[in-house]
């Protein structure tokens, strides 16, 4: 009985160890997908900033480009 007992206990420790090693590296994978996120997010303001500073310059070229036909 007391062998049971033993290997019982030992079963049960490796289980709770690999458990506790599958919810560490999850959170682990979990803190590594939000950088990405965070990283997608940043270039994705980026990229919308550059667009409107460009659709600027095409405005005022545009602009430009009328006043100077216009004045001849």
């Amino acid at each position: 009985m007391n062998i049971k007992i033993k290997t019982t206990f030992i079963l049960l420790g490796g289980v709770s160890t690999l458990l506790i090693a599958l919810f560490i590296w999850s959170f682990l994978d979990l803190a590594n997908e939000s950088k990405k996120l965070e990283l997608v997010e940043h270039n994705r303001f980026l990229m919308f900033e550059k667009s409107g500073e460009l659709r600027q310059s095409s405005d005022d070229l545009t602009r430009f480009a009328r006043a100077y036909v216009i004045t001849n």
